[in-house]
């Protein structure tokens, strides 16, 4: 195994916990690589770092990748009076850094660490309101990755006998900052720029001036000095079971002795463990979540054949039953679940606790059959009103504005799918939207277009979770400070639809969104869900419990005169795997939006790029590249007509599960 230094990428998973950088430099499988592009995809983290050069123009680019001639090229190119770099590196104990961009002014340094996080100065702050010497957790994985570059680079300076001040600084998106020109977005586009690797990175688009006047408007990145934050690290910081300092020595030397195995010491918990992204089979025929559990709860191989206490839905008191001793399902009781606060008890439905326990009792008995408050359910669908309506939204909020007078991550609508299912039973695919144009801002359009779709009576109207009322609540508030001329029309609409929020009031529309998603929780549970209310989790499950349903969509009738759709044609929903006899998950039938572009962050150890995306990750960074990227019309077609297909899918998955509650309730 060649050389491996304690790199940004490295030191941040190692803050989330050792055992994940030892599982890391092993090669154990990782289903992180996928998340961290679509992440940046989507957010435009990839184009913020190219604007920040923008605004700290006539740098140097250290342009060495071998990181003994990179560190060797940077402290060269320090001992210039004044000088800007980009990707500066230093080595200091097997530790490696690339500072985004380093400001150097006589005997000072203005380290800048640029991230495509939104920051308010008035209302944002890095430590904790009720602490001023605990970090807000929201914030601290972003202030450790300064303070170790901080570390690294005035370590550095002084092993070379460089007496020069170091300042750390975060440069981030501005929240209360205007876009004052257009196409910002479009300035900076993904394209292929290294021949011999095929790499893919962001450069500034050739072609600017079709979506942006020559200069940049307002600047919308924030600079933040973050010093008196790392001296709070420094001092208090820790990296594992060590002080930071202490850590940062110990792990680099640890990763030139991969062979012994406990100089990467870990702990279990339930938001570090239960959805690792080490838990795919490796050589040793074990997952690294596995081996975890083995060397730190004792746990022996029949024990990862029963339910874990983890699963249990929204169980907050998890890691405090753990430092009793208690880890599988079996070994949990009600009260454990109870809230230390106590729960009020929900009218009709059940509570959380209920759920819960529902969810421990099926788990234990082995059961497959759904859990379902019948007669309550059988009320509720009676208030529903024929023709039905099943909305899905897709959108996208980046860092850079596409528009003007746009804020970073402000709210962009591009897309809907809207399913009817009638009172005689009839389903249709009956309407759909979809933004195909760079640079055309779209909510005002989105917005008439689900107007013109609902407006012809007065059905209920569905949606999944609460993203919808979102996104109709922030195209609200653009409307009445807009000159559109049907704002009043499209606010009294949205209003009608939505449940909003004026002065301390909170109000519900005359037709104010179902939410089919609180109606599972309240009356309906799946056992196959694992305790998961995502439709992503709930729609296989259903199809695997429905055999009415399983008999009605193994038919090719998808996309027939008898069930009209928009984007399939005589398409068979269920599917069953030959060797498990189950159900195919429906979205996993579909093609993966981004099939062969995913090496675009491969083996790039200085792009960390951060958190996990949700499952509408893909489409928010398929429409971005339509917006922005320097890609065929081919490749821009064929991602519009998958988001046509994964959001038919989404709306028709709520009319499944309708299906599924409408049977449960006539039984």
């Amino acid at each position: 195994m060649p050389h491996s230094y304690l790199t940004k990428s490295k030191f941040k998973t190692l803050t989330s916990c050792p055992r994940k950088l030892y599982y890391t430099q092993m090669q154990y499988a990782n289903s992180n690589t996928e998340d961290s592009f679509l992440q940046q995809l989507a957010e435009g983290g990839f184009q913020v770092g190219e604007l920040a050069k923008d605004y700290y123009p006539n740098g140097i680019l250290v342009h060495e990748r071998q990181h003994e001639k990179a560190a060797e090229q940077t402290l060269a190119l320090l001992t210039n009076e004044n000088i800007t770099l980009y990707e500066a590196a230093f080595l200091w104990n097997n530790c490696y850094v690339l500072v985004d961009i380093l400001v150097k002014t006589s005997n000072s340094i203005e380290l800048i660490e640029v991230k495509a996080k939104s920051y308010d100065g008035d209302n944002d702050s890095f430590f904790q309101r009720t602490d001023n010497n605990k970090l807000n957790a929201s914030w601290q994985p972003y202030l450790y990755d300064v303070a170790f570059q901080h570390y690294v680079v005035t370590q550095s300076l002084e092993q070379h006998h460089l007496p020069i001040r170091v300042t750390p600084y975060l440069l981030l998106a501005n929240k209360k900052s205007y876009a004052t020109v257009d196409g910002l977005n479009q300035l900076y586009q993904l394209t292929s720029v290294d021949g011999e690797t095929g790499r893919k990175r962001v450069q500034k688009n050739a072609d600017a001036t079709k979506y942006i006047q020559p200069n940049l408007g307002t600047e919308i990145l924030l600079r933040q000095s973050v010093e008196n934050e790392v001296k709070n690290i420094y001092d208090f910081g820790t990296v594992g079971k060590y002080s930071f300092k202490e850590g940062i020595i110990h792990y680099s030397k640890a990763l030139t002795a991969l062979a012994d195995n406990d100089l990467f010491t870990g702990r279990i918990s339930k938001a570090t463990c239960k959805k690792c992204e080490f838990s795919g089979i490796n050589a040793n025929g074990k997952t690294g979540v596995q081996e975890c559990l083995e060397r730190y709860q004792n746990l022996k191989e029949t024990d990862f054949k029963k339910p874990f206490g983890w699963d249990i839905w929204n169980f907050r008191g998890f890691d405090k039953c753990l430092a009793d001793g208690k880890f599988l399902m079996e070994s949990f009781t009600r009260e454990d679940l109870t809230p230390k606060s106590g729960e009020k008890t929900p009218e009709i439905g059940m509570s959380s606790l209920d759920r819960q326990d529902v969810q421990r009792e099926l788990a234990l008995s082995g059961s497959k059959s759904p859990y379902v408050l019948r007669e309550q359910l059988a009320l509720e669908i009676a208030t529903w009103k024929f023709p039905l309506h099943f909305i899905d939204f897709e959108g996208t909020r980046t860092a850079l504005p596409f528009y003007k007078n746009m804020r970073p991550y402000q709210q962009v609508a591009f897309q809907f799918s809207h399913h009817i299912v009638h009172q005689n039973g009839r389903i249709e695919h009956a309407t759909e939207w979809i933004n195909m144009e760079p640079g055309f801002y779209p909510n005002f359009a989105f917005i008439r277009a689900l107007y013109k779709a609902l407006k012809n009576d007065d059905g209920t109207i569905f949606k999944y979770s609460h993203y919808e009322n979102t996104v109709l609540t922030a195209i609200k508030l653009e409307l009445e400070q807009s000159k559109e001329p049907d704002a009043e029309e499209l606010i009294h609409f949205i209003k009608t639809i939505t449940n909003y929020t004026e002065g301390k009031q909170k109000i519900s529309g005359d037709r104010d969104m179902v939410d089919l998603c609180t109606v599972v929780k309240k009356y309906y549970y799946n056992p196959l869900t694992n305790g998961s209310n995502s439709i992503k989790y709930v729609l296989p499950a259903v199809l695997n419990t429905n055999t009415q349903l399983q008999a009605k969509y193994s038919q090719p009738i998808y996309g027939t005169d008898a069930m009209p759709s928009k984007n399939f044609k005589n398409l068979v929903w269920v599917q069953k795997d030959a060797e498990t006899g189950l159900v195919k998950d429906p979205y996993k039938l579909l093609k993966n939006i981004y099939d062969g572009v995913l090496d675009i962050c491969a083996n790039d150890d200085e792009n960390e790029y951060g958190e996990q995306v949700a499952n509408g990750g893909a489409a928010m960074a398929a429409y971005n590249e339509i917006q922005f990227a320097a890609t065929t019309e081919e490749r821009k077609q064929e991602l519009k007509a998958q988001l046509l297909k994964y959001c038919e899918l989404d709306t028709l998955a709520m009319v499944m599960v309708y299906e599924e509650l409408v049977r449960q309730a006539k039984k």
